[in-house]
């Protein structure tokens, strides 16, 4: 026994001895328990969200709902607005100064509702490359910072030289987690032909495409040299919803690029990796991507969807990096 436990038991008698022995070892305990906890924490997903009349009615209870939890910030994964809304200054600016409101840090992903499909007869016949340009200026005025009350700051792609033109694409870590967002988009991301559409609306496609697999691989690259125990990347469109058939009809397919890009950082990364997206309104949590040469499943790839209209609600994701399946799904629906 060591010199001082020696001492220890004279002075205090061998029952409390063993009683100081339980209480050191709780105090060395302690800290380590509290350093578990702190690599545990939760965000909100939200998007698709609000629509018509009903959802905008109950989107304050929805705020509420988030603003409540124990959510650390959230992620609004695009469409504030439903497609066949108009798409003029005061429906965009209005619903991005709601996300804005929020009691939380929030990030905002484009949607194709949001400015693509405003070339719609319902949503006013906008210029959809004006509405991308007045969207940007709306919710990435101050670049490097997200939404929502207080903001928090993010990484941004606007800063790269080549890439100034896409505040959208994010990336933040947060106790250990890597996140990035991704501009990627419904309705053929971008490319679906429209009355009126030009050379210049596929160039824009093109280009994010380009940019959107950049930011992948240099998010991606940053979080494995960090050290991240995960990472979540999230965008709005659902790139497995769409058929071979219909990608056909363009002369890039819309999504394999990034798709492509995201298997390989998710074999490179070989720890937990988490996409989000919404688009076609169906809550899901489920691990859906095959390798393309074995067809066996990814098992470090994993896919949630959010909820969407009709629907109204989020969904609370709790990251748990002492995990080997660190991602757990919480629904929060908002009773209509």
């Amino acid at each position: 026994m060591p010199l001082h436990y020696m001492r220890l038991s004279k002075s205090l008698g061998q029952p409390c001895l063993m009683f100081a022995l339980v209480i050191l070892s709780l105090c060395f305990y302690q800290p380590l328990n509290a350093q578990s906890n702190a690599n545990t924490f939760s965000f909100a997903v939200v998007g698709d969200v609000p629509y018509g009349k009903k959802a905008l009615a109950r989107f304050p209870e929805l705020v509420h709902s988030i603003e409540s939890s124990s959510t650390d910030f959230g992620i609004h994964i695009g469409d504030i607005k439903a497609g066949s809304a108009s798409c003029s200054d005061e429906m965009l600016s209005s619903r991005i100064q709601a996300i804005d409101a929020i009691n939380k840090p929030m990030v905002y992903v484009p949607g194709d509702n949001d400015w693509t499909d405003c070339h719609r007869r319902r949503a006013g016949r906008f210029n959809p490359l004006e509405r991308l340009d007045f969207l940007r200026r709306q919710a990435f005025s101050k670049p490097g910072h997200s939404l929502g009350q207080p903001p928090m700051q993010v990484d941004t792609q606007a800063t790269e030289t080549g890439f100034q033109e896409f505040p959208e694409h994010q990336r933040w870590s947060h106790n250990n987690t890597a996140f990035m967002t991704i501009h990627v988009l419904g309705s053929a991301n971008g490319f679906e032909g429209f009355s009126g559409r030009i050379e210049a609306d596929d160039a824009e496609v093109k280009r994010r495409i380009q940019a959107s697999i950049q930011w992948l691989q240099a998010s991606m690259a940053q979080a494995i040299a960090g050290g991240a125990s995960a990472a979540v990347v999230a965008i709005h469109g659902n790139p497995l919803d769409f058929s071979e058939s219909r990608a056909a009809r363009y002369d890039i397919h819309p999504y394999e690029g990034i798709m492509s890009e995201l298997k390989q950082q998710a074999a490179k990364f070989n720890k937990p990796l988490l996409l989000i997206h919404g688009d076609t309104h169906k809550y899901r949590f489920d691990q859906p991507f095959a390798n393309s040469i074995t067809n066996e499943t990814i098992t470090n790839l994993y896919r949630l969807e959010g909820i969407g209209d009709p629907a109204i609600g989020w969904v609370e994701v709790t990251v748990d990096s002492n995990s080997q399946t660190p991602f757990r799904t919480d629904t929060h629906f908002i009773k209509q």
